[in-house]
């Protein structure tokens, strides 16, 4: 009899884990394009915009490219590109930046900013290194003049564990996001698929660190809002965007409310209205497989589709409406990663592994 019970929970306990990592996989998913308006591919980044950080007062998006995530790229070096929405002769075109002083293996990821009083950019940009997975945050200073970037400092911390993303309040301060504790590929893949609180979400001052949430599902793309008391974060896995009340001291977080998006949101953007953006996987399945993301795929990989949603909340973050300005099946732009716009009817549109899409859009048309 106690056989049976123990036979029993076993196959209850395996068919929840079926369940859940088929659901997860997005198996039964379909994807039908559509567009905001004319769309089409920037020049420079072919290996991947994953990141894009937008400064409105200066027009200028910073994309990071080369991104090194627990599975080697041969070939593939960490760069920042410059899209300049206030040049129209620039259009469809980026720059890439020098950087002086560029620190070894450089391999970009997330990425924000701080602008001073003076105007004065710095940048501040995930890296992780091969062939050993380790991580670090890496400033730069922009230089307006001649448009390069000089590397001032690289910071390190136990509890950046895996970071993704980060999003600045201050000078040499940011909020953070680590997507899990795995540092291999199988055992990631266990987290995925188990459905682990294995990601961690923090705030680091400049010197230390401390945590905000010490156990969610898959942080990724991290935002704050512009009077610095709302914080969200997107988690992919659990395909869900949670806000949070942000503490005047940032020493911690209380819970607003979850949107449930029945797809895998990844990095985040906030536009001068207040409305939320992030691009992300539609099926999750297609982004267990790196190659599906390169603009190199191999001969006959389906490559992974693309989707664009704008979430724009009430007042007191209750309520909220997704609409879904972009969505293509991979054919044009694969595995997107990150959109921002310049509220003109421009948009970026970046990716994990490929290329970067600029689409124009009308405000009826998102």
């Amino acid at each position: 009899m106690i056989k049976q019970i123990l036979l029993g929970g076993l196959v209850a306990v395996l068919g929840a884990i079926l369940c859940n990592v088929l659901w997860f996989l997005d198996l039964n998913k379909r994807v039908y394009n559509h567009k905001p308006g004319k769309c089409r591919l920037v020049d420079g980044p072919l290996d991947g915009s994953e990141d894009i950080e937008y400064i409105e007062s200066e027009g200028l998006a910073f994309i990071t490219s080369g991104i090194f995530y627990m599975h080697p790229r041969p070939g593939v070096e960490g760069k920042i590109f410059l899209y300049d929405f206030k040049n129209p002769a620039a259009k469809y075109q980026t720059k890439e930046l020098k950087i002086i002083g560029k620190p070894g293996n450089f391999q970009a990821h997330g990425i924000t900013s701080w602008v001073d009083e003076k105007g004065e950019i710095r940048l501040y940009v995930v890296s992780h290194h091969s062939p050993q997975f380790t991580h670090s945050i890496e400033a730069f200073d922009f230089n307006k003049k001649d448009q390069t970037l000089k590397h001032v400092k690289t910071f390190t911390h136990q509890n950046f564990i895996r970071p993704n993303d980060l999003h600045a309040v201050g000078k040499d301060k940011f909020v953070f996001t680590n997507d899990g504790t795995a540092q291999t590929g199988g055992m990631n893949a266990l987290e995925m698929f188990m459905g682990l609180k294995a990601g961690s979400v923090g705030y680091f001052d400049g010197k230390d660190a401390h945590w905000l949430v010490e156990a969610d599902r898959s942080p990724n793309g991290i935002w704050v809002d512009r009077k610095r008391n709302t914080l969200f974060y997107a988690s992919p896995n659990g395909e869900f965007i949670r806000v949070m009340k942000l503490s005047d001291d940032f020493k911690s977080v209380t819970p607003i409310t979850q949107v449930d998006l029945l797809t895998s949101p990844d990095n985040l953007y906030m536009d001068k209205n207040g409305d939320l953006w992030t691009a992300g996987h539609p099926v999750m399945s297609k982004l267990t497989n790196l190659d599906a993301c390169s603009h190199r795929p191999a001969p006959g990989t389906e490559r992974g589709p693309s989707q664009v949603l704008r979430i724009s909340f009430s007042k007191d973050y209750q309520t909220h409406e997704v609409t879904e300005p972009y969505t293509d099946d991979g054919r044009e732009l694969c595995c997107s990663s990150v959109a921002v716009h310049d509220s003109k009817g421009n948009m970026l549109i970046g990716s994990v592994a490929a290329e970067l899409l600029h689409c124009e859009y009308m405000v009826e048309t998102i």
